[in-house]
């Protein structure tokens, strides 16, 4: 396993693997509820959004991804297209906005991108 984040309610658990693998958990069933082939390269880590619904991955393809947890279904992808970090990693971090608007992407050129959510 890579990386994992729990909901706020502790009911869900979500975790990746170095294949690019996210599989969502059902905590009191100890069931995988979703399993997305996610990312083509190992995932770096998530953020959990404050209500729990969503949830960000990134790729170590330099992919930032949106999903929504009870459906298992990708809603948006942001793809940083950085030449001079092709085949290194590029969004070293993740983060949620207090208000589940935003996702904060820490960036390996030390920059900050707001990504709005959907």
């Amino acid at each position: 396993m890579v990386d994992l984040c729990v909901t706020p309610d502790k009911k869900t658990l979500v975790t990746a693997d170095k294949t690019g693998e996210i599989k969502i958990w059902d905590l009191a069933k100890r069931t995988a509820t979703h399993t997305l082939a996610a990312h083509k390269k190992p995932v770096y880590g998530f953020a959990m959004s404050p209500d729990g619904k969503r949830f960000a991955s990134i790729g170590s393809e330099n992919v930032v991804k949106l999903w929504d947890i009870a459906a298992g279904k990708e809603l948006r992808t942001w793809d940083f297209k950085v030449p001079f970090q092709q085949n290194k990693p590029y969004v070293r971090g993740i983060a949620y906005t207090p208000d589940g608007k935003y996702v904060a992407s820490a960036n390996g050129d030390s920059t900050v991108f707001l990504l709005e959510c959907p």
